[in-house]
C-alpha cells in the first residue's frame, strides 16, 4: 500500500516535470505549432523573448497563419535585428510580406547567398509585377539557364515586355513533348488582350492546334 501511495505521488510530478521543460523550440520541432503559439504567447506576456518570438513566427507561418506570421516576424526584426534566427525570419517575410518588404529580405537573402532557386523564380516574379525591369533584367539573365521551360514562360508573361519571346517559349515546351497547360494559356491571353493583340494569340494558338477556350 504505501508503494502505491508513493507512485501515486511521483506520477503527477513526473508528467509535471515534462510540461515544464517542453519550450517552443522542441513543440515546434514536433509539429505541434498551434501549442507552440500558445507557449511563445504566454512567454511574451511576461516580456519580450527571442526564440519564443520566433517559433511564434515560425509556427504561423507553417499553419498559414501569414498575417500573424508576418507581424511576428516584423517585431524580431525591430527588436533583434542581429539575432539568432535574423535569416530564418527574414524568408519569413520574403514569403508573407508586402511587395516591398518581401523584394527587400529577398535581395539581403540573394547577397548573402541564401535564396534557392525556387526562391530567386519568386524575386524574379516580384521584379516582374512591380515593373522594376533592370533588376529583373539582372536577376532573369542570372537563373535563365536553371529555369525550367515552363517557369521561363510564365516569367516573360509576368514581365510582358516582348511578346514574341512568349511564343517561343511556348514553342519550346511544345517541341519538349509536354503540353501548355489551362493556367500558362490563361496568363497569356490576358497579356495579349490587354495589349490589343489577342488576334495574333488566338492565330498562334490555332496554328499549333491547341484547343483553347478563354474564361469570360
Amino acid at each position: 500500500m504505501g508503494r502505491l501511495i508513493v507512485f501515486l505521488l511521483i506520477v503527477p510530478l513526473l508528467f509535471s516535470s515534462c510540461e515544464e521543460n517542453e519550450t517552443p523550440e522542441t513543440l515546434f520541432s514536433e509539429g505541434r505549432y498551434k501549442e507552440a503559439i500558445s507557449l511563445s504567447n504566454s512567454i511574451l506576456m511576461d516580456g519580450l523573448d527571442e526564440s519564443a518570438l520566433y517559433y511564434k513566427a515560425a509556427s504561423c507561418f507553417s499553419l498559414s497563419l501569414n498575417g500573424e506570421a508576418e507581424e511576428a516576424a516584423a517585431l524580431y526584426l525591430l527588436v533583434y535585428n542581429e539575432g539568432e534566427f535574423r535569416n530564418q525570419v527574414k524568408y519569413i517575410i520574403f514569403l508573407t510580406g508586402s511587395d516591398a518588404d518581401a523584394i527587400a529580405a529577398g535581395e539581403e537573402l540573394m547577397a548573402s547567398g541564401e535564396l534557392s532557386h525556387r526562391s530567386m523564380v519568386r524575386l524574379c516574379f516580384l521584379y516582374a509585377y512591380n515593373d522594376m525591369d533592370i533588376e529583373f533584367s539582372r536577376l532573369y539573365k542570372k537563373i535563365r539557364g536553371e529555369l525550367s521551360e515552363i517557369e521561363n514562360a510564365f516569367l516573360l508573361i509576368a514581365e510582358g515586355e516582348d511578346l514574341s519571346l512568349i511564343f517561343m517559349a511556348f514553342d519550346k515546351i511544345l517541341e519538349s513533348g509536354s503540353e501548355l497547360d489551362a493556367e500558362l494559356l490563361e496568363a497569356a491571353a490576358d497579356l495579349f488582350a490587354d495589349n490589343g493583340k489577342y488576334d495574333l494569340f488566338s492565330s498562334y494558338i490555332a496554328s499549333r492546334g491547341i484547343a483553347f477556350t478563354p474564361v469570360i
